[in-house]
């Protein structure tokens, strides 16, 4: 069996691969609602390339897996309270919302769509590399003599990230959920966003640091050893 249809036929590997969001965007944009978290049905059926009666069976064969990833069905208060804060327009009595882990678990489940297939397969993709290439550590080699100061500087950079741009992120979507039931998912991918820049500007620090404590310390030894530096006026 290929790994497309294991893919196809095992819950419990959709399920580890459930975060990986990001291989959408690479296979095709992905066209939102104006709140930039949902996707209705029409939306999905687009991004997929098939009819929306498709997603609907697909819907309906896979309720409970997809639901358990942000599947909604809103009706009554919560859809007028819905349309309200989030201006989408619709007529419709009940409203079908799909985030991005609903959509990834559509395209995990999804025959006959060439996109859903190409999406399985940058998932297959990186499920292999993170098998063979650990996650390298922008640390790893610095002389232990400086191990300390280093990780003072890491640390005084990641609190700087985190106080210009984490907590101002997590305080603007707490905003959002509570008017538009933003998941723990979807918090999760905007937080991933800002994760590479937090590493990569302690990672730059770290050098930046170590770079100039070697400098202090080659001024030490120049000055040390110069001609009367020993010498009392």
């Amino acid at each position: 069996m290929s790994g497309d249809e294991v893919l196809l036929e095992s819950r419990s590997m959709r399920a580890a691969l459930s975060g990986r969001i990001e291989v959408l965007e690479r296979v095709k944009p992905l066209d939102t609602q104006p709140n930039g978290l949902h996707l209705l049905t029409d939306d999905v059926a687009a991004y997929f390339e098939v009819s929306p009666q498709v997603i609907q069976a697909l819907v309906f064969d896979h309720r409970t897996e997809i639901e358990s990833y942000g599947y909604q069905l809103l009706s009554g208060q919560r859809l007028a309270s819905f349309k309200t804060s989030s201006g989408i327009q619709s007529r419709a009595r009940q409203l079908a919302l799909f985030n991005r882990r609903t959509v990834l678990q559509v395209a995990m489940l999804l025959r006959g769509s060439d996109i859903a297939r190409q999406v399985r397969e940058q998932l297959l993709d990186l499920e292999a590399a993170a098998r063979f290439f650990p996650v390298d550590n922008p640390f790893r080699g610095l002389p232990q003599a400086v191990d300390g100061s280093v990780a003072e500087l890491a640390a005084t950079a990641l609190r700087g990230v985190v106080g210009t741009t984490v907590i101002p992120l997590l305080n603007a979507l707490l905003e959002q959920s509570n008017l538009q039931e933003v998941t723990l998912a979807e918090l999760s991918w905007q937080l991933a966003r800002v994760e590479q820049a937090a590493l990569g500007e302690a990672a730059a620090s770290a050098q930046r640091g170590l770079r100039l404590l070697r400098y202090t310390d080659e001024e030490t030894e120049e000055g040390a050893g110069a001609p009367g530096s020993d010498e009392r006026e």
